[in-house]
């Protein structure tokens, strides 16, 4: 939003501030457009939207990742990588094919998780997965406003994916794990948070 209000003046009130990128890190306003707010604009809105039902869908989301979600970030060390993900996990299959219908209505893409069952007497487990900076931003960011137990947790892996697109050499690279002290920070906070709470559990 600043960076578009430097270049274009202030948004009028009632408009979406949105990416025609589909890239919700960018920040460069040539990249963005304003529209006025209807469900078809929620996708990719940088600021709220007025359309009730879909803010009431998005708030329903952010309380299935309070209660059945979990927010991680590790680093594979055999890929060099970091690996940011959002998964929910419910044996009720229609809460799950719901949470991708919002994630649709959002632009933000997912994988699903097909029926699993540990035990023959088990009920099966349904899923859903974000994975990947782009598409773990663009999810917390949605549903921010409205976490509770995982609110913590989304801010945490929400400033990790800000410095991790910004942490580079100056050759360029990405910053190596050894050498990227707030990254390996952030891990050990995401897992201290989910510690505890699988020790409430």
């Amino acid at each position: 939003r600043v960076s578009w209000e430097l270049v274009h003046g202030s948004i009028k009130s009632k408009m979406l501030l949105m990416h025609k990128c589909k890239n919700v890190l960018c920040v460069n306003p040539e990249h963005m457009t304003i529209a006025p707010p209807s469900a078809k604009t929620a996708t990719y809105a940088v600021e709220g939207t007025s359309d009730k039902p879909m803010l009431i869908r998005v708030a329903w989301l952010a309380g299935i990742i309070d209660g059945e979600g979990s927010i991680s970030l590790n680093y594979i060390r055999q890929h060099g990588t970091f690996r940011f993900c959002v998964r929910v996990a419910a044996t009720d299959r229609p809460m799950i094919d719901e949470a991708s219908a919002i994630a649709d209505l959002l632009g933000v893409k997912y994988f699903r998780v097909h029926a699993t069952q540990v035990r023959p007497n088990e009920r099966p487990t349904y899923g859903i997965v974000f994975a990947g900076k782009e598409r773990v931003a663009g999810i917390l960011q949605a549903v921010l406003p409205y976490l509770i137990t995982k609110r913590v947790h989304a801010e945490v892996a929400l400033a990790a994916i800000s410095h991790r697109s910004a942490a580079k050499t100056a050759g360029g690279r990405y910053l190596s794990y050894d050498a990227d002290a707030l990254s390996r920070s952030y891990i050990e906070k995401i897992s201290e948070l989910n510690r505890r709470g699988n020790e409430r559990k």
